[in-house]
């Protein structure tokens, strides 16, 4: 619209840095090629934003499960602290100490979870008795997640292999397989193994 691009040039002409130029060419691309990808308040938080906020929100998201949030972490201190309460008061994140949400997945008779995402699955099996398994997670704002997209690909099967790891050192699962589907037809989907994970000797001994 005539609006955005007005917004869009008076935001855009005074950036000098060069990784924060790359950013707004980007998001002209994006908006072209999808009208509506980029609301006003990104393009407002760009043109405030510094590169290194930028650089930094791209490490703290490189390993996102979802596009919409994170596996939150127990016991953030210090210089990570610090990095992420500033991230979330630049509107990127959202209560990355207090946030009490949790997303579940629902295990089978067999004692398996199956967690599809983008063409990928991770098949886990649980502990004997486990009817559900789920992760804390932290929620990644709108402006958050169109600034995802311009600075780094989700990838699903680092995003499986992390979520399978974390049931498995919180012990509630005892292996997981992360394959790639290859045919998914009803209920039935067929796979081809990429990576499979285990609990450690140290655990399994502990159990």
């Amino acid at each position: 619209s005539e609006d955005w691009l007005n917004y869009f040039e008076n935001h855009a002409e005074n950036v000098s840095s060069e990784e924060l130029r790359d950013l707004w060419a980007r998001v002209l691309a994006g908006e072209i090629r999808k009208p509506r990808s980029f609301s006003l308040r990104t393009l407002r938080l760009l043109s405030e934003i510094d590169a290194a906020t930028a650089k930094s929100f791209e490490s703290f998201v490189s390993d996102r499960i979802t596009d919409d949030n994170l596996l939150k972490k127990e016991a953030l201190e210090g210089a990570e602290l610090i990095e992420s309460i500033e991230l979330e008061e630049a509107g990127l994140i959202q209560d990355v100490v207090s946030s009490t949400l949790q997303s579940n997945f629902k295990v089978d008779d067999n004692y398996q979870c199956h967690i599809v995402d983008n063409g990928f699955i991770a098949i886990i099996t649980v502990r004997e008795g486990t009817t559900k398994i789920g992760y804390p997670f932290v929620k990644i704002t709108r402006v958050g997640r169109e600034m995802c997209s311009l600075l780094t690909s989700r990838n699903p099967i680092k995003s499986l292999e992390k979520l399978s790891q974390h049931f498995i050192d919180k012990g509630v699962a005892e292996k997981a397989i992360v394959a790639k589907i290859i045919e998914h037809n009803g209920n039935q989907i067929r796979w081809l193994p990429i990576n499979e994970l285990k609990a450690s000797s140290e655990e399994a001994r502990s159990e």
